[in-house]
């Protein structure tokens, strides 16, 4: 059975689930032995107390921990790595510096890289680790899973050029929208894979977690907009917002707005199984469009037969979407009372796959068999 390993900017074990942390669990489930390596953290995060550091706090870092049967966990906080500086010109003088980051890489990780059949790369500061890994392991597979375009992670400009030296020598890169298909025109190992969800936990009655009459639920905390919690909210004091993502509760505030901060998957599902609306507040920004297909809330509200309230571009082409024009309050209310009233029963859920669908694609992808039971 093939060792995996995985770089990442998340946390094996957090809260707030990302595509990876259920790619992985499929992995696990087929018998694999996955290392998951964090990086992209130093003492830049503890400078500006952010939420990265805020978890450093509570794990522990530079040494491998055993998180799970089959998946151990290494946490790297270097003495420095490449952050965007927001001024074109400090990026550019910062750049001779930032090279060196993937010369700092621990000894430790080194012999893991090593000894692996694959290595999954996600977006962002673990593509400047792709050379060095790849020389570590020159017969090991290689996998870029492009979650998310770089444009709206606010990199520092050097790992926009990692990635297009990564796309073009990478076994295979797998995006989660079509849209996306335009950003890599000329490479021909992208493959276009849709976002999957663990049925299993959804499958699973659960008791109504709410005592309100209306319901409307938000999760996650990726380009929040706060305007759209607020004008609902006060729009509709009738209905109850909950709100799940860290840092939500001191953006938005009501009476009727709830904030549970970062929990865990498996308590947020109770509150999708019985809401009336799913919420996608995402902000506007540019090259943001490919969210429609690749948002894993939106792709769980629809499972949930949910009727969704999110921007035009979020919900493009989704029966059960209501968009409405970014910053029009007019539009937004619009779109809130047409969702209120949508007979749910008309959802067609079938499309939506599994975890274990999409692992088991993009293995046979890479000639390696995953056999997924999840």
């Amino acid at each position: 059975m093939a060792r995996i390993l995985v770089v990442s900017r998340h946390f094996a074990s957090e809260k707030r689930k990302t595509s990876i942390h259920f790619f992985i669990e499929s992995l696990l489930a087929a018998g694999y032995k996955v290392d998951f390596v964090t990086v992209g953290i130093s003492a830049v995060n503890r400078y500006k107390h952010d939420e990265v550091w805020q978890l450093v706090t509570n794990t522990v870092t530079n040494n491998w921990t055993t998180v799970s049967s089959g998946l151990r966990s290494y946490v790297w906080v270097a003495p420095f790595h490449p952050f965007n500086l927001r001024n074109k010109l400090l990026n550019v003088l910062s750049e001779p510096l930032f090279s060196y980051y993937s010369r700092l890489l621990p000894e430790a990780v080194k012999r893991a890289v090593a000894g692996c059949d694959l290595i999954i790369f996600e977006a962002g500061v673990p593509l400047l680790l792709f050379d060095v890994m790849a020389r570590l392991a020159p017969g090991a597979k290689t996998f870029y899973s492009a979650a998310d375009r770089l444009s709206t992670l606010n990199v520092h400009p050097m790992i926009l050029k990692a990635e297009r030296k990564v796309v073009s020598r990478v076994d295979l890169v797998r995006v989660p929208a079509a849209a996306m298909l335009e950003d890599f025109p000329s490479a021909s190992n992208v493959q276009y894979i849709p976002q999957g969800i663990s049925k299993k936990i959804f499958d699973v009655e659960n008791l109504n977690p709410y005592t309100g009459k209306t319901n409307a639920v938000s999760v996650g905390n990726m380009l929040f907009d706060p305007w759209m919690i607020d004008s609902l909210g006060k729009a509709f004091p009738e209905v109850t917002f909950h709100l799940f993502g860290g840092g939500l509760g001191s953006l938005v505030k009501g009476d009727n707005i709830v904030c549970y901060g970062e929990v865990e998957f498996a308590a947020i599902v109770p509150y999708l199984q019985h809401a009336d609306v799913g919420l996608a507040p995402y902000r506007a920004e540019k090259n943001a469009d490919y969210l429609a297909q690749s948002s894993l809330k939106i792709i769980q509200y629809t499972y949930c037969e949910l009727p969704i309230v999110a921007p035009e571009f979020a919900v493009a082409g989704r029966l059960n979407g209501f968009g409405y024009i970014p910053a029009n309050k007019t539009s937004l209310i619009s779109a809130f009372v047409a969702a209120t009233s949508f007979d749910r029963t008309s959802i067609d859920k079938s499309g939506v796959k599994t975890w274990s669908q999409v692992t088991d694609q993009v293995m046979a992808e890479l000639g390696l068999a995953a056999n997924v039971t999840q």
